[in-house]
């Protein structure tokens, strides 16, 4: 799942997704590590750095409940992306407030294994 992922992130940095194939993939991406324990996503630091960077209020709308209300994004998902930019746009949203994920940020760098400095740099050893 993981090399899929780094695809779909690759995607999403590059900016070839449309609106619509942009929400899809942040939902792949949530949805290949649903099972896991909270905080153990390894696309979670892409959901955090893609909400708070976001100009788009509906990508932003749908990040926002990916990461704080799995309600929202429940219901979220179960609808097209089409319908869910299409709602966004009928509600006149332009700006969605950020609420504060550094608790969310907190775990997931305490959950996430360190890497040694030579494997990160894609080195190894002699």
């Amino acid at each position: 799942y993981f090399k899929l992922g780094c695809a779909i992130c690759m995607m999403l940095l590059d900016q070839l997704l449309t609106q619509s194939q942009r929400i899809v993939a942040f939902s792949i991406l949530c949805e290949l590590y649903r099972n896991d324990a909270q905080g153990t996503n390894p696309f979670l630091s892409f959901f955090l750095e893609a909400l708070e960077t976001s100009r788009d209020a509906c990508e932003k709308q749908f990040l926002k409940d990916l990461l704080h209300s799995q309600h929202a994004y429940r219901e979220s998902v179960r609808k097209s992306a089409s319908l869910l930019i299409m709602e966004t746009e009928e509600r006149g949203v332009t700006d969605v407030e950020v609420p504060d994920l550094s608790a969310l940020r907190q775990l997931h760098n305490e959950r996430t294994p360190a890497v040694p400095c030579l494997r990160a740099a894609g080195g190894g050893p002699v």
